[in-house]
């Protein structure tokens, strides 16, 4: 008679096997998915800060041609953390509290800087045009998201002279 044993199941070498080259396959997989995410959070940092420098400048590129008048600072050549002008709608404040940029206009303030950005410095220092006053204005804002590299900055020194 013949002995028939069949051998079901897997050896102790084959489940090492599979075992290493599983590891092998689960951290490829997560360098991978954390280099994405790392990526994906270095843009989102960078672009917050672009668009927030470029909605800023032409906020007060808009405001500051249309003034008739700066009423704050009052001296030229000193510099200031706030400046008021006179526009056809009345005074606009731009002023830093804390870490944001603060429009205020008839009697409503609006921060002008999103969740993801801070406002590190903003200097204001009121000049001559020409014949215009104008105003100087050094505006650095900073990401909030701290990226594998640094902190994404903008640097924006500005002049904006009134008609």
């Amino acid at each position: 008679m013949r002995n028939t044993y069949h051998k079901s199941g897997s050896t102790l070498i084959e489940l090492l096997v599979y075992m290493g080259l599983l590891g092998i396959f689960l951290v490829t997989i997560t360098k991978v998915f954390t280099g994405i995410l790392g990526a994906r959070l270095e843009v989102s940092a960078y672009g917050s800060v672009a668009n927030d420098s470029r909605y800023v400048t032409r906020r007060l590129g808009y405001d500051i041609q249309r003034a008739s008048n700066i009423i704050q600072p009052i001296s030229y050549g000193v510099g200031s953390s706030l400046f008021v002008v006179t526009t056809p709608e009345g005074q606009i404040t731009y002023s830093q509290i804390g870490s944001n940029l603060i429009l205020g206009r008839a009697g409503n303030t609006y921060r002008l800087n999103t969740d993801g950005v801070e406002v590190r410095s903003f200097v204001v220092t009121k000049t001559r045009k020409g014949t215009h006053d104008a105003l100087n204005i050094q505006l650095v804002l900073d990401s909030t998201t701290q990226t594998d590299s640094q902190l994404k900055t903008r640097s924006l020194d500005l002049v904006y002279a009134i008609r």
